[in-house]
């Protein structure tokens, strides 16, 4: 795996959560514990709401396990975004 990359430098990162938001009103927050990768998403209302929970060792799939179980059914726009995201990042 190619070293540590600042995400948030990536464009794809910023269309990613662009997408999420503009499409379903979803909002992120990712974080290392105790060695596994946590993402959760919430809905963007007046006070924003729990939605969902992915939890893995991989920090992608966390979040790919947090987009799933929002709820939501996703459009195709945020999944490209999603995977162009996690191959500018990971290089696969």
């Amino acid at each position: 795996m190619p070293g540590l990359r600042d995400l948030t430098r990536l464009p794809e990162w910023s269309e990613f959560f662009r997408l999420a938001l503009l499409w379903h009103r979803l909002h992120f927050r990712w974080h290392e514990d105790n060695g596994a990768w946590v993402a959760r998403a919430y809905e963007i209302t007046n006070l924003p709401d729990l939605l969902s929970e992915g939890r893995a060792p991989e920090k992608f799939e966390a979040l790919r396990l947090a987009v799933e179980r929002s709820g939501h059914e996703v459009s195709p726009a945020v999944w490209n975004a999603f995977y162009a995201f996690r191959a500018a990042a990971t290089g696969t």
